[in-house]
Parts: C-alpha cells; structure tokens; sequence
C-alpha cells in the first residue's frame, strides 16, 4: 500500500493503508481467541477501527507522506500510532493472561512463540534498527519507527507460514469455550493503557517527541 500511494501520489490509498496497518491487530487477536478458544470481545476494536477511518477519510484533512530511505514518512501519524499500539498492547496482554487457560506447559511456551512468529520478531528487529539509525543518523524514533516496522513485519510475512505451521503441532486448544468477563476485559484495557502512558512518557525524555502533551496539543 505504501508502494502504491507513492506510486499514485494518493491520499486515498496512504490512508487506507494506515487503516490497514491498525486493522491487522484486530486479526492478531481474532487468532488469539482461536487458539484460546476463548471469547476476548475483539468486536470492540471494530468500532475504534471503524472511528479512526471515519476520521482519516473525512476529518484528517491531507496527510504529507513520502519515500525516505527503504521506507515510507507519514506526517501526521500521532493518532495512528496511539491507537496501533494500544491494540497491540492489549494483544500482548490477553496473551499473556490467557496462558492460565492452557493445562501443559508446551502450549503456554507456544504462545510466546506465537506472539514472536506474529510481530515481536519485527518489532525487536526494527527498533534495534531505528536505535541504530537514530544514535548514528539521526533516524526519528518517533516517525521513522512506525514504517520500519511496516517494513520489517512485510518481510516476516514470508515466515508465517512455517512459524505457524508448528503452532498447532505444540498448543493444545481448550475443548471448551471461554468467554473473558467484562470485568476482565476492562482491567485488560486498564493494564494496557497504563503501559502505554508509561510508554509515552519515557519517549520525550530520551527521543524528544511523541509524549501525551505533543499528542494531544
């Protein structure tokens, strides 16, 4: 998509292509509830998912975005990297909470090689590189990250087939459907925001961008 909105000059396909971005940590924990066999109410992201494209189509105005290096600039993204990362927190968290649902421990192992066959491989592999660029070429950690990691996952795509592959070899899924509470999904939600306001009050002070004041000004 990124190729293609530089290719076109469009505002159309760089926006969609940032919805697409946010929409697969909605897919992420779709498959979470699939091998948890338990109901984690990914619905809700739906509505936020569906919130944030109303905004970008309608409200957001034009966005700046182009090539820099083997990756692509947006500018503003502040918004779409809140809300990405909140998903992606809150996937992280249901994961790791939902390991007490797993009898053996071979399946607990397997969704932490579940999450790293998925993202985490990517995401520790692009901010190694963006640390590097930043400390050597002045790469920003704030705006340049996000499309690392775009590109970086990109290339893992190729793997998830075989990272995959092995998951239901070693997991073994509940026989019985679960269904998390709403009490739990709000302390879920609750841990996951906290994390990420931590997240973004250590960024200012070590990069210089991207805190809850820059964000929300």
């Amino acid at each position: 998509m990124e190729s293609l909105a530089l290719a076109t000059n469009s505002q159309f396909i760089s926006k969609t292509g940032l919805i697409m971005s946010v929409s697969s940590t909605y897919f992420a924990l779709r498959s979470l509830e699939g091998i948890l066999n338990r109901n984690l109410r990914s619905k809700i992201m739906l509505f936020f998912i569906a919130a944030f494209a109303f905004y970008l189509y309608f409200l957001a105005g034009d966005m700046s975005f182009f090539a820099y290096s083997f990756y692509v600039k947006h500018y503003p993204v502040f918004l779409w990297i809140f809300l990405f990362m909140l998903f992606f927190i809150y996937w992280h968290v249901c994961a790791l909470f939902g390991i007490r649902f797993l009898k053996d421990d071979v399946s607990k192992k397997a969704i932490i090689f579940y999450l790293f066959a998925i993202t985490d491989i990517a995401f520790l592999l692009s901010f190694a590189y963006a640390a590097w660029g930043y400390s050597k070429y002045s790469v920003s950690m704030c705006t340049g990250l996000p499309s690392i990691w775009c590109t970086f996952s990109v290339i893992q795509v190729f793997f998830l087939p075989l990272f995959l592959g092995a998951i239901p070899r070693i997991l073994h899924i509940p026989t019985q459907k679960t269904k998390q509470s709403i009490k739990e999904t709000i302390v879920c939600i609750a841990i996951s925001l906290t994390l990420l306001w931590l997240d973004m009050w250590l960024l200012p002070p070590l990069f210089g961008c991207l805190g809850f004041k820059f964000l929300f000004k």
